[in-house]
């Protein structure tokens, strides 16, 4: 049984070595763990430091931080493909290709932030209106989101 399950998982996939450095999947997992972790830390901080102020405010930063987490995660999906794209192109051995590819994908995601960044400001009220904030927590929000 032992060895079985030793044939269809080998751990030494889930590495490579490319000039004398070996590379993991879990080396380049941690930092977007840790991006993960972060993002979501902003949200609970915040939080919990304005909950002192005002019962409205903490529903407002509760609204906007899952407007901002649904944002990053269409952003993310982006990003990851382009990613995939990229070491396609450096498997077939085209590097000027790959090239080309990550200078296209480093200026959309510089265009989509910027996107991103102007619709959360500007859009900020009619977006929060759709969660059905209304009145303070409304404009807690839309200053949330203005600052953030």
């Amino acid at each position: 049984m032992r060895s079985r399950l030793a044939d269809l998982f080998d751990i030494s996939h889930l590495s490579i070595t490319e000039n004398g450095t070996r590379i993991s999947v879990f080396s380049l997992a941690f930092p977007s763990l840790l991006q993960q972790i972060l993002l979501t830390l902003i949200g609970t901080v915040n939080t919990y430091i304005i909950s002192d102020y005002a019962e409205n405010a903490v529903g407002a930063i509760s609204a906007s931080t899952q407007l901002i987490t649904l944002v990053s995660a269409i952003a993310s999906m982006i990003t990851l493909g382009s990613g995939i794209l990229i070491n396609i192109e450096l498997g077939r051995g085209e590097r000027e290709r790959a090239s080309l590819l990550a200078g296209t994908a480093l200026i959309f995601t510089v265009i989509e932030a910027i996107a991103i960044s102007l619709i959360l400001t500007f859009l900020a009220r009619p977006l929060l209106s759709l969660m059905r904030l209304s009145g303070d927590t409304l404009e807690y929000g839309v200053s949330y989101l203005s600052v953030y």
